[in-house]
């Protein structure tokens, strides 16, 4: 068994296995033949392992297909399943009633055509009883030997009896005339029997009743065509069909007919003619000639075409063995008695004694046709009856069926579109509306509200499968949106911070952080401000007591400098002293104040020296202060770092995360 790999699609093209398509060795070996494999989405053709090539138009509708819209695919193959199933129903119907109807077609034509056969052999029965009952008549007898005795006069009483009666009869009708009035024992015998026999030809609708004597001449006709008064025993008529019946019925014993076969007849103008012949007895058996019948080609044409269950179109006619007409087709033009008939399969089947159904064969007409053939049951004739039932006429009713068939298909179909689309709009609408809310998902816009989550079916839980994914999506966002604030913040603060530090390491004590930092950040910014102001108070306290040890420096260098002139102003005195001894005392008592003023400024100096050794002790603890002030922005900075480091390992995590 071949092993399929699962998640491939495998759809086999009718008469060829499946569409290969783009094998893979993972998929095991694939059968010869076409096939379409779809993976993972992607449908690869590959028809090399076909025998018989796909046009590429079958594979560009082929995949049109598959492409096709939801909304128009759904009712398609809906509709296109309904035809299936009204096509397949409706063809099981079909050839259900093409059975009934060729079997109710095969009864009617069989029944119409048994009817007919039966009436035709009846009606030939008839006649040929009524044929021996007439010989049998003595009015037969009677008849002929008066005409007999009437023909044994003078030589030429034939002749005679002949102008009398055809060439110079002045009726239009040679049998309208009873006496030709002409003194003779022929008309005189004329006057009595034709009336009779010309009622009795009018009766049972014979074409010509006939006469003969033992010798074969004709003593006698009703019609009176040119073979009146012709002998048949010799010469030329005694080879035509009312020449052998007369020499076959001559011979035969009492109550027998003998009858011939549709021939050309030269005294009926060439016409096909049938004959049917008795002999006549007087006294029993007496043998005084023959009784003779022309058969009625109209009458046997209107029975053979009489049947009313044929249809229109069909035709029903009797055929000999030499596949000529033995009467006369329904239809003006189509053929006429003796004609040689179209070699269509039921005629040479008939030429080979082949009879019963044919079906679907071309008929004389050369429509298709039923024909049913039966062989009439006559000792003298090889005859068929052949009925033909025109196809198309009798198909009719299954041929509207097909069409009332079709339109119930199409109707079903169209409402089986518009119930498809209308069912497909339910299915669509819903798919539509859950991708535009996709698509606004994806737009980022998490917002979006997604209409078919509160539906029950499948769409639903695609909906509500939508919005956990939109949720998890915009918890995702809002996370990487915080992370990007905070760090955003976080380089906010960090620069502001470091744009300070090198300020405040530049000696700027005025660059205070002004500008408000992100919550979370802002007593950061509080300490730094606070502390950058007590450094320079700190700072501003050094600086006035740096300015308070220069003025007394300076106070002391002037005592200093003033000293030092009084100092020089003394030893000049002193130098004074030798040339002014008595100014000793006073020089002294000078000196005294002098050195006593000395020790005041001094004292006063060693007073200012200690404040400014207090100021210089301030400002050694305003420094310690300022380096305690100093540790403790490091040890900010420090924090600052780590939280920075911390923001950097949550931005690694979240964007592992996203």
């Amino acid at each position: 068994m071949t092993a399929w790999r699962p998640g491939c699609v495998r759809i086999w093209a009718s008469g060829c296995g499946p569409i290969a398509a783009g094998r893979n060795p993972a998929h095991g070996p694939e059968p010869p033949g076409r096939a379409l494999t779809a993976c993972k989405g992607k449908a690869r053709y590959d028809l090399r392992n076909c025998p018989t090539r796909l046009h590429p138009v079958q594979v560009t509708m082929f995949k049109a297909l598959l492409e096709f819209p939801i909304r128009y695919r759904l009712p398609f193959s809906n509709a296109l399943v309904i035809l299936l199933v009204t096509g397949l129903m409706g063809l099981v119907a079909y050839q259900q009633a093409a059975h009934e109807q060729k079997h109710d077609a095969e009864q009617r034509i069989e029944f119409v055509a048994r009817d007919q056969a039966a009436r035709i052999e009846a009606w030939i029965e008839q006649i040929r009883a009524q044929l021996i009952a007439d010989a049998a008549n003595p009015f037969s007898s009677e008849s002929i030997l008066d005409f007999r005795q009437a023909l044994a006069g003078p030589p030429d009483a034939m002749a005679r009896a002949r102008a009398a009666y055809v060439t110079e009869n002045p009726n239009p009708s040679a049998q309208d005339l009873d006496d030709a009035r002409d003194g003779t024992s022929y008309s005189a015998a004329h006057r009595r029997i034709h009336p009779v026999m010309r009622e009795t030809l009018q009766t049972f609708g014979y074409y010509d009743i006939f006469l003969f004597d033992p010798a074969g001449n004709l003593v006698y006709t009703v019609v009176k065509e040119s073979d009146f008064g012709e002998n048949f025993a010799t010469g030329p008529n005694a080879e035509t069909g009312l020449g052998r019946v007369f020499a076959a019925a001559l011979k035969a014993p009492p109550r027998s007919v003998i009858a011939s076969d549709f021939e050309p007849y030269a005294p009926s103008a060439g016409a096909p003619a049938a004959f049917m012949a008795a002999p006549v007895f007087a006294n029993g058996d007496d043998r005084v000639g023959v009784l003779a019948i022309q058969l009625p080609l109209d009458r046997l044409s209107a029975l053979a075409t009489a049947a009313a269950g044929i249809g229109t179109l069909g035709d029903m006619f009797i055929v000999g063995s030499d596949g000529r007409a033995r009467t006369n087709s329904r239809f003006a033009g189509r053929f006429q008695v003796f004609d040689a008939l179209p070699d269509v399969p039921h005629i040479r089947a008939l030429r080979s004694g082949s009879t019963g159904y044919f079906h679907g064969v071309a008929g004389v007409s050369g429509a298709e046709s039923l024909v049913l053939s039966l062989p009439l049951a006559l000792d003298w004739a090889d005859w068929t009856l052949v009925a033909e039932l025109d196809k198309a006429e009798y198909m009719a009713g299954l041929a509207r069926f097909r069409d009332r068939m079709i339109l119930i298909a199409a109707i079903a179909v169209v409402l089986a579109t518009a119930v498809s689309l209308a069912g497909a709009r339910t299915i669509t609408r819903p798919l539509a509306s859950f991708v535009e809310s996709m698509k606004r998902v994806a737009g980022g816009d998490y917002s979006t509200a997604v209409a078919v989550a509160g539906r029950r079916d499948e769409i639903g839980t695609l909906g509500r499968t939508l919005v956990e994914y939109r949720d998890k999506l915009a918890a995702a966002e809002e996370a990487e949106t915080r992370r990007e604030r905070d760090r955003a913040a976080q380089e906010i603060v960090t620069r502001k911070l470091d744009e300070a530090m090198k300020g405040l390491a530049e000696g700027d004590l005025t660059c205070t952080l002004e500008e408000r930092f992100p919550y979370g950040f802002e007593p950061i910014r509080a300490n730094y401000n606070k502390t950058l102001t007590t450094l320079r108070e700190m700072l501003m306290a050094v600086v006035e007591s740096a300015d308070h040890i220069h003025a007394r420096a300076e106070e002391i260098g002037t005592a200093s400098d003033d000293l030092s002139q009084r100092t020089e102003n003394q030893a000049a005195t002193l130098e004074e002293t030798a040339a002014a001894l008595d100014e000793l005392t006073a020089s002294v008592r000078a000196a005294a104040d002098g050195a006593a003023e000395v020790e005041r400024v001094v004292s006063a100096a060693r007073g200012d020296a200690e404040v400014s050794g207090r100021v210089v002790s301030d400002a050694i603890g305003a420094m310690s202060e300022i380096k305690r002030s100093s540790d403790e922005i490091g040890q900010i900075i420090g924090v600052i770092d780590d939280i920075a480091f911390q923001t950097n390992l949550l931005a690694l995590n979240a964007g592992v995360e996203a």
